[in-house]
């Protein structure tokens, strides 16, 4: 089987990633090693071409410096439409059997192709609305792009996984999709490893009652929950269970 893997960045090229989205180019470059390492063969359909820079520039700063309003580009329909005509040129040279878009809605809102489209995401865009920090002042146009690009997307693909059972439902109801395409599919662990399992009992089995030793790992310290593993700690002392925490800023 061929996979077309369809994402706006360079599943390959780690240095091209934006910090902002490190965690979603990794879990893609992981999905996709993974996919290899299962015999699978993929056409990386991406980095996609960045066009209209200066119109959506221009509204950058109308809504910025006018309205004090974030807008992005990305959830602009121009955009979207434009990254659908050159995945649809790409998918036309390639033979792959599913497309495959393990990013978001974005790439794949406005896309027509003749294989079934398949897309794998953690989240509805919507739901993410004033819950991540960079989404909490979205300029209205932007708001209302986001749930009719997603509403586009979702009801194009053949089948939608989710990571998670609150993701999956969140769409269900929200977008008023069939429940019979959307199924929960973690991405699993992007954390490189040589360990067997009889190391790892091994050192479980090396490991002393105490210290209670907690280990935070995550990009985004206050969304992630930095804070509560820190009241853990705490708790734990205050509790006479010696413990100490370690941050991993992946």
């Amino acid at each position: 089987m061929k996979l077309a893997y369809i994402t706006e960045y360079d599943v390959l090229d780690k240095t091209s990633w934006s910090r902002n989205h490190q965690g979603l180019c990794a879990a893609g470059n992981y999905i996709g090693h993974q996919l290899t390492e299962q015999d699978v063969s993929i056409d990386y359909i991406g980095a996609l071409a960045k066009k209209y820079k200066i119109i959506t520039r221009a509204k950058w700063s109308i809504y910025r410096n006018i309205y004090k309003k974030d807008y992005y580009r990305s959830y602009e329909p121009l955009i979207s439409k434009n990254y659908a005509r050159q995945i649809e040129q790409k998918l036309k040279q390639s033979n792959a059997s599913i497309a495959l878009c393990p990013e978001n809605i974005v790439p794949i809102a406005y896309v027509e192709c003749k294989q079934p489209l398949v897309l794998w995401t953690d989240a509805t865009l919507s739901s993410l609305i004033k819950f991540y920090r960079h989404m909490e002042n979205l300029c209205d146009e932007n708001i209302k792009n986001i749930y009719k690009m997603e509403a586009s997307a979702l009801h194009r693909c053949d089948l939608i996984m989710y990571t998670s059972e609150w993701a999956a439902q969140t769409a269900i109801k929200t977008y008023g999709i069939d429940s019979c395409k959307v199924k929960v599919i973690p991405w699993g662990a992007n954390i490189e490893c040589n360990r067997t399992l009889d190391d790892i009992h091994t050192i479980i089995k090396a490991k002393k009652p105490s210290p209670c030793k907690l280990l935070f790992i995550g990009v985004d310290w206050v969304r992630k929950g930095g804070d509560t593993a820190l009241e853990v700690v705490k708790e734990l002392n205050e509790n006479r269970l010696d413990s100490t925490e370690s941050t991993c800023i992946h």
